[in-house]
């Protein structure tokens, strides 16, 4: 009884164990602009870090404008060969003021999972309206966006097996372990 209760244990640790590694994530971690940002000028390049190494051969991401034109120069690179971490976009050298979207669509180096998401930067000074005598309606603060650190992450698609049914499955098996070994006795 006690060998297959053991047993069972170690399968648990194991399956738990493993669960992480299945179903990691290359997900957004910064990016240079940052989300958000406001920029004087228009940056040449975008630089967006993620949590971990990717596959530099399938991982994408596009910056685009208010109207959904494509504002990058259509190369997506790694900075530097010692940093898997980091995509770079190039974006094209006429930029105007305005909103501009990257999408980026990550490949984990590390299993394949792939991941999605997009943030915003603006470029141009913010613009400032005058004061009215009625003051504007407030809205009550509402939750950041998906995303510890900024980006909006795009719903999963259900790649990688939740450490939640690997742990179910692990203690199914463990009470049937309990039940044979009750009835051998």
């Amino acid at each position: 009884m006690r060998r297959i209760v053991w047993a069972s244990v170690l399968l648990i640790a194991v399956m738990l164990g493993s669960a992480g590694v299945a179903s990691a994530h290359a997900e957004y971690d910064r990016s240079d602009p940052a989300d958000g940002a406001t920029l004087a000028a228009a940056p040449a390049l975008v630089q967006v870090w993620f949590t971990e190494e990717l596959d530099t051969k399938q991982s994408t991401a596009t910056v685009s404008d208010a109207t959904g034109a494509r504002a990058d120069a259509g190369a997506v690179v790694s900075l530097d060969t010692a940093d898997h971490k980091l995509l770079v976009i190039t974006l094209k050298p006429t930029l105007s003021a305005g909103t501009y979207t990257v999408k980026w669509h990550s490949v984990s180096a590390q299993d394949g999972d792939a991941d999605d998401g997009s943030f915003s930067f603006k470029v141009g000074a913010p613009t400032t309206t005058p004061p009215t005598t009625t003051p504007p309606a407030t809205t009550p603060p509402t939750a950041p966006a998906a995303g510890a650190s900024g980006g909006t992450k795009l719903p999963n698609t259900g790649r990688g097996l939740p450490a939640i049914a690997i742990a179910g499955a692990a203690l199914v098996l463990l009470g049937g372990a309990l039940v044979v070994g009750r009835r051998k006795r």
